[in-house]
């Protein structure tokens, strides 16, 4: 029985090795058992050990099987509560005492104790590491799902009837109002299109209409639009549900504005306020089509 390093542990020879995973049975939610193998006649591929530590060789020069010192995976289900059944997820204890009691026997793969253990078994892997990669190196998940149908399954527990039960929390999906932090983030959504606008944009529907749309606006919110001297504009205040505000490139006068730059200041009550430049090129009328 060996530690972490590969160490022995002081337990004894007939012990545990040492596997860096775990696996969970996605139908009940619980830990399985598992188990690993690996071949001592391959001690060059890390097959004597007692750490589960597979190489990435598959043949030898000769073209004998190696598969990584054979260090192949073993997950066993909890498929009852009877004393030959394995149980429910406790470190191998159960299957450590079966097979060591099937050891001692002449024959041990053809025990009662052996074929307790292995009827139990519900999915065998055989991993090989990457070449060129270090063991470890990154974390690796394998989801391995089969149809199955309704039916009670042996959970361990006497809960619903052993019928296919389900839980889940909706609580961190909930709307979030009045968040100050968040309201004050969505501000630097707030923007201008388009931008630069060349004499033209999509929401125009007419030669004579002139339009540009300020977007991701809240529901209530004050808009100014100033030159680069600090002359105003146009103000629009803003109280409805709409997300944005259509600016028709005319002054308060309803005079169309000369081309340049321009500064668009939003000013959200409670909130804050964003600032936005703006270039425009204004196109000539144009009648001929009329």
């Amino acid at each position: 029985s060996v530690t972490k390093s590969g160490q022995p542990d002081g337990t004894g020879t007939m012990g545990m090795g040492w596997f860096p995973g775990y696996a969970i049975c996605q139908e009940t939610g619980q830990r399985l058992n598992m188990a690993f193998s690996e071949d001592s006649w391959l001690a060059a591929d890390n097959g004597r050990d007692m750490i589960w530590n597979p190489t990435s060789t598959e043949l030898s020069q000769l073209f004998d099987p190696i598969y990584g010192g054979k260090h192949f995976i073993y997950v066993f289900d909890n498929n009852g509560t009877g004393p030959n059944d394995m149980p429910a997820y406790d470190e191998g204890k159960w299957m450590y005492e079966r097979l060591t009691a099937a050891a001692a026997n002449s024959n041990p793969a053809n025990t009662p104790d052996a074929r307790n253990v292995w009827r139990s078994c519900m999915w065998v892997g055989w991993p090989l590491l990457e070449k060129d990669q270090k063991l470890l190196d990154t974390e690796v998940r394998i989801s391995i799902k089969v149809n199955r149908s309704y039916a009670k399954y042996n959970t361990g527990s006497n809960e619903n009837n052993q019928w296919p039960l389900y839980r889940f929390d909706t609580r961190d999906m909930a709307v979030v109002s009045k968040n100050q932090a968040i309201a004050e983030d969505a501000l630097q959504l707030i923007n201008v299109v388009p931008n630069p606008y060349y004499a033209f944009s999509e929401y125009e529907k007419n030669q004579l209409d002139n339009r540009i749309k300020i977007v991701n606006l809240p529901q209530e919110c004050q808009v100014s639009i100033y030159t680069m001297n600090g002359t105003l504009v146009r103000r629009f205040n803003k109280a409805d549900s709409k997300t944005s505000l259509d600016w028709d490139l005319k002054n308060q006068a309803n005079i169309p504005v000369a081309s340049g730059i321009y500064l668009i200041h939003v000013d959200v009550p409670g909130v804050g306020q964003k600032v936005i430049k703006w270039y425009g090129v204004m196109r000539p009328v144009d009648l001929d089509t009329f």
